[in-house]
């Protein structure tokens, strides 16, 4: 019974997120267009740590093209509270996977060939998506 509940729990976390995220106001024009491309694709996974629902990760992904983005917020110490961001690039035709733990956002708008999206803009974009997950860690 704990597990469907889980479950349960998890099909409403991740609609509350996509409902969320419809909310979202994006000035860009391009970055307008290209969040209503990957909106039907946006995933969630939350990773919980223990029985106390320690979050451990949040994991949004979604598809644009012939790649896969996972954008990844995780505790990196649990002794020590240190919250990481990664990228994970999985390209589907290639096969190929790149992980990026800095510079991210240059990378992905070059992938993209988002024009006219600056780097500040696309990172306010992940932050925005970030803050619509209904949970946070810690």
């Amino acid at each position: 019974m704990s597990n469907i509940e889980y479950l349960i729990d998890d099909y409403y976390k991740k609609n509350i997120f996509l409902d969320n995220a419809k909310k979202i106001i994006i000035i860009n024009q391009e970055l307008k267009v290209f969040f209503d491309i990957i909106r039907e694709s946006l995933d969630l996974f939350i990773e919980n740590l223990n029985y106390y629902n320690h979050i451990k990760s949040i994991i949004i992904s979604f598809e644009y093209k012939d790649n896969k983005i996972e954008y990844c917020l995780y505790e990196d110490d649990y002794e020590s509270v240190f919250i990481e961001e990664k990228i994970n690039i999985i390209n589907k035709n290639g096969y190929s996977f790149e992980t990026y733990t800095k510079n991210y956002e240059e990378k992905l708008i070059k992938i993209f060939d988002l024009k006219s999206v600056s780097i500040k803009e696309f990172s306010d974009f992940f932050k925005d998506l970030f803050a619509c997950v209904p949970v946070k860690i810690l």
